[in-house]
């Protein structure tokens, strides 16, 4: 029966060539030849020994590379353990609130780990944002694309001020709330001055043609944090939210309204005062009565804000709208 190690395979060979040599050597001295064989059949044996020494060190050497370089793998990569839900939580926070991993990890575990006892760390966080920044970039896309939850009317308004600048480069203040139920454009005012008293001053009367909401949105103007602004809001049942320092697109509603509104400004020439306070109102009712909304199915901000179906309620007649030199174009229904 033979064997298919080295170690094996060398002492069969030295043990014939021993026997050989013995057989042959009879004519010399029996001693001489005896020390002969016994010396070679050592070194065999060493020989033996040494190869397979080295063997050993060699499989066991490619063991444990093999070994170091799965630990190295597992290690590097993300871990499989991490649900696929916490992966889109920590990049839906990311795009949403555009945070340090360190932050991101810390935000996450304060929202999710007391109710599913799931935790994350910084490193885990930076490794997947950087494995996963095609995704967040589709990610980003989704977020930017999707319709917005439709809130009830006179829920949260949304107020902000821009400048109009007329054609001898005098730029005139404008005061502009914006309802973000129905987007209805509920004030578009001129303002020789914007201080806190002009600011309640033209608040108050929105509240008394509107009714008065729940809470607005507004940007971190000093006006908007005066003190004696928060101190009548608080007694009138209207809660302040401001948006973060150099973050308009939080206060979104209000910022396309003037965009829209520079948009049309861009070639019609302002002359004066008077005209900017004559070209207001026509814009106002443009956009609230003669526009349909994307994101309202098709109603108008005056239908959506009184509750209004036209497609169910037919218009008992209709007009044609035209305003600052046919720039402002659209039709007027009647109910």
């Amino acid at each position: 029966m033979t064997s298919s190690t080295p170690r094996v395979r060398l002492l069969n060979i030295s043990c014939h060539v021993w026997i050989n040599w013995y057989l042959r050597s009879r004519t010399a001295t029996m001693i001489s030849s005896s020390i002969c064989a016994l010396a070679c059949l050592i070194a065999v044996i060493l020989c033996c020994l040494y190869v397979d020494r080295q063997s050993k060190r060699r499989c066991l050497g490619h063991r444990r590379f093999k070994a170091e370089s799965d630990v190295t793998v597992i290690s590097s990569g993300l871990r499989p353990r991490k649900a696929e839900w916490v992966r889109s939580s920590v990049l839906e926070l990311h795009e949403l609130h555009g945070l340090s991993h360190r932050k991101l990890a810390a935000m996450f575990n304060q929202l999710y780990f007391a109710h599913t006892g799931v935790s994350v760390g910084r490193t885990w966080v930076r490794e997947l944002l950087i494995k996963k920044a095609h995704a967040a970039l589709h990610c980003q896309h989704a977020l930017k694309h999707q319709v917005p939850m439709r809130v009830p009317n006179n829920r949260q308004w949304g107020i902000d001020t821009t400048c109009v600048t007329d054609h001898e480069g005098i730029q005139h203040i404008v005061l502009g709330a914006i309802d973000h139920g129905s987007r209805l454009n509920l004030m578009l005012r001129h303002l020789r001055r914007f201080n806190r008293w002009t600011f309640l001053g033209a608040l108050l009367l929105a509240f008394g043609e509107f009714g008065r909401p729940d809470a607005i949105k507004t940007d971190n103007h000093p006006v908007f944090h005066s003190a004696v602004v928060k101190l009548l809001l608080r007694w009138c049942g209207v809660r302040v939210r401001h948006s973060r320092p150099a973050r308009p697109w939080e206060n979104g509603y209000i910022e396309r309204l003037f965009g829209t509104l520079k948009q049309c400004l861009a070639n019609y020439p302002i002359t004066g005062l008077r005209h900017l306070r004559t070209a207001l109102p026509a814009f106002q009712f443009w956009c609230n009565v003669t526009r349909p909304h994307q994101h309202l199915q098709g109603q108008t901000q005056q239908q959506a804000w009184t509750g209004l179906n036209p497609f169910q309620v037919g218009p008992r007649s209709t007009r044609m709208f035209s305003a600052w030199g046919g720039r402002l174009r659209g039709m007027v229904l009647r109910h």
